[in-house]
């Protein structure tokens, strides 16, 4: 018997489990069983949306709520100049923001790519939301790197209502189901924070110190 065996039968005696085999550790592995999961972000729709905005409101992010992909421009017009904010903006590449028609009248069509020391916001789009906690999931790719929502001083999050799902258990399902995980998986809950120094809270230490998440209703469906 290898030491190997010798520690997996160990672990199954004590467990009270028999027939521990390579197959049955891959079939756990695939199909992990679901532990107790918090019920206070479930539900229909509208609540997993009043959940989702008071959780992230609490830890200091703004939510605001849009319509479609089309009254992005003109939100951010009116926004970058009530907060008095530079029109220096960074996007990813991702189809919801490519298929929006950036009107160079306002001035702000983002540049796509890695972020530069120059950039005032970036701006991205979440695979999902956590109602539970307030919570954007962030996904890296090649032209939406982790970077973007790290290194600017505002980051805004666009977050179709569609993808608010309850708990993070239902969040990493849908990423098993969505293929191979990318490299990075970046989990946003309000901006942000350290309080390490003599318990002052500090905003920006280790990334954004300023979060808005715009809750698009049919970004998904054109």
């Amino acid at each position: 018997m290898s030491a190997r065996d010798h520690i997996l039968g160990a672990v199954a005696a004590r467990l009270g489990a028999r027939d521990v085999n390579d197959k049955t550790i891959e079939r756990r592995l695939a199909q992990p069983p679901a532990g107790v999961i918090p019920g206070r972000g479930d539900g229909p729709l509208e609540r997993r949306v009043r959940v989702f905005t008071e959780e992230a409101t609490r830890v200091g992010a703004e939510v605001l709520r849009l319509g479609k992909p089309v009254d992005l421009p003109p939100f951010l017009d009116r926004w970058l100049d009530k907060a008095g904010i530079e029109r220096r903006l960074r996007r990813g590449a991702d189809p919801l923001l490519d298929r929006i028609d950036w009107p160079t009248v306002y001035g702000i069509a983002p540049r796509v790519g890695p972020p530069r020391p120059d950039d005032v916001a970036g701006v991205v789009v979440a695979f999902a939301g956590i109602a539970e906690t307030g919570t954007c999931v962030l996904l890296s790719g090649p032209d939406n790197p982790p970077a973007l929502a790290l290194l600017p001083p505002v980051l805004m999050v666009l977050l179709p209502v569609e993808r608010l799902l309850g708990n993070y258990e239902a969040a990493w399902a849908r990423l098993r189901e969505a293929g191979p995980l990318p490299r990075a998986v970046t989990w946003v809950t309000g901006p942000s924070r350290t309080a390490d120094i003599e318990q002052t809270l500090m905003l920006g230490a280790h990334g954004p110190r300023r979060l808005v998440v715009l809750l698009m209703d049919h970004a998904d469906h054109g």
